[in-house]
């Protein structure tokens, strides 16, 4: 099948979704699909809604695949876009990581869920990261639309580390080595975590935060606030970080904590399961599809600040129970799929649709 994919920013960006992105891809194309990539620049949303006016002539050449795939962050630029290649019998799927509509911290609440509904509703199908995300889809497709869900794989990282091994490293002495691993933004929660550390000044945990400073107004408010409440020695910024580099730091840590408005399924815990790691995650979205509560790892109200110190301080004084959760973390990446699997899943979807394609003569002939 030729497919295009179109997308908003640049693929080799590390972000979860991109990664999800590029391995969806990598895994189509090693099945026989030929996958073209269209990356569309980014821009502001009400700019890529002035931007999609543009995008009338554009269609002209994806004509000549059978199926259009778009990564729904880019809504707002392809809304007209996909009306085109409607009547030009083009099928139109999307791959739907979080709906904007669902951040409301990112301004435009009305305009985005009014322009993502439309969007929504001209698509053939969609596919979901997550049980959750296909639910919250669900409510705006129109009724002649399916949808799958595809769990992002476990391969893009291969974990070569061993039961001992993370069972030993839960039981080291000293401070609880806690990571964040996420873009600095307000709505990843890192002001949660500090305001944790803050009311609880005598627990043994040292937080390290890596990735990039997406916004520097929030970073540096945040770098105040350690400052003002002395948490300058337990709280280490590490920046954005890599392949060996960050799999190092996965590995010398001892926790993951996302504590984020919301996550669908964080590729971020995929990881730090293969490190051996207990996830502390966001209870809002779809993280419960992956990890376990009180096995390996705890799903806790983002907004709760007392909730997320005591589980960081149970962690850092029952060593024997980070243990137990560490050796079920581990055990949890390996149960987790691989990359073909999800290309296997997205393929039985797209083939589908394909199917069902009726041609029609293209509206420039």
């Amino acid at each position: 099948m030729r497919i295009a994919f179109l997308l908003i920013g640049d693929l080799s960006l590390t972000s979860g979704g991109f990664t999800y992105d590029r391995m969806l891809i990598e895994r189509l194309r090693e099945r026989g699909h030929g996958v073209d990539v269209v990356a569309l620049p980014w821009r502001r949303y009400l700019q890529q809604i002035a931007g999609s006016l543009a995008s009338i002539p554009w269609p002209r050449p994806l004509a000549e695949y059978e199926l259009v795939l778009e990564d729904e962050l880019a809504h707002p630029r392809l809304t007209v876009c996909n009306a085109v290649l409607r009547s030009m019998g083009i099928p139109v799927v999307a791959l739907v990581h979080n709906l904007t509509r669902r951040q409301p911290r990112l301004g435009l609440p009305r305009l985005k869920r009014a322009v993502e509904t439309l969007y929504l509703r001209g698509l053939d199908g969609a596919i979901c990261v997550c049980e959750d995300t296909r639910r919250d889809v669900a409510r705006s497709l129109s009724s002649h639309a399916v949808t799958t869900v595809a769990y992002a794989g476990r391969d893009h990282v291969v974990s070569h580390v061993t039961e001992a091994e993370v069972v030993a490293r839960a039981r080291e002495s000293g401070p609880l080595r806690v990571a964040m691993l996420c873009n600095v933004s307000a709505h990843k929660g890192l002001h949660r975590l500090l305001a944790a550390m803050a009311k609880r000044p005598t627990d043994h945990v040292h937080l390290h935060v890596v990735g990039s400073l997406s916004d520097l107004r929030y970073a540096q408010a945040q770098q105040a606030f350690i400052r003002a409440h002395g948490l300058a020695s337990r709280v280490h910024w590490h920046g954005e970080l890599h392949g060996d580099a960050l799999w190092a730091q996965l590995t010398s840590a001892q926790v993951l904590a996302l504590p984020s408005d919301r996550e669908a399924l964080p590729l971020a815990a995929i990881e730090a399961l293969g490190a051996g790691l207990p996830v502390l995650v966001t209870a809002h979205g779809g993280a419960g599809e992956l990890i376990r509560d009180r096995v390996d790892g705890r799903l806790l109200e983002p907004d709760d600040v007392d909730a997320w110190g005591l589980g960081l301080s149970e962690l850092a004084n029952d060593r024997e129970l980070l243990a137990q959760m560490s050796s079920a973390a581990l055990s949890r990446y390996h149960a987790q799929g691989t990359w073909a699997q999800t290309a296997e899943v997205v393929e039985a979807l797209l083939l589908k649709i394909s199917a069902r394609r009726t041609r029609r003569r293209p509206w420039f002939r």
